[in-house]
């Protein structure tokens, strides 16, 4: 065997060793069981709240069948066919590109 083969024996035979010198704790017995709630107990909860339900469902709001609807904004978008298939501009005007001024132009001054 190697030395670190008998080093790992010789550890957990020490460990072995502390263990049956220690003794094992004492066993109490299982802890007592929580008292159980008797039905009678549950009775004044369940009953507040089948009171509240009692009440919202004999006193809420009823729908009037009187009440008059509020109007409604109808969009109606259709498509209409043209004849002529081609394309077509959608700006009314169109410049021509020589007389096109750069935004920057103006930071330009021939003094």
């Amino acid at each position: 065997m190697t030395p670190q083969e008998d080093d790992l024996r010789d550890f957990f035979s020490e460990l072995r060793a502390e263990d049956e010198q220690t003794a094992a704790p004492l066993f109490t017995g299982l802890p007592r069981r929580k008292p159980r709630i008797k039905i009678w107990q549950l009775a004044t909860p369940l009953g507040a709240a089948a009171t509240i339900l009692l009440l919202f469902l004999l006193y809420r709001p009823s729908p009037d069948a009187t009440a008059a609807t509020s109007p409604t904004n109808v969009l109606v978008i259709s498509l209409e066919a043209s004849e002529d298939p081609g394309t077509e501009s959608l700006l009314s005007i169109t410049d021509p590109v020589s007389t096109w001024e750069s935004p920057s132009a103006s930071l330009i001054a021939d003094f």
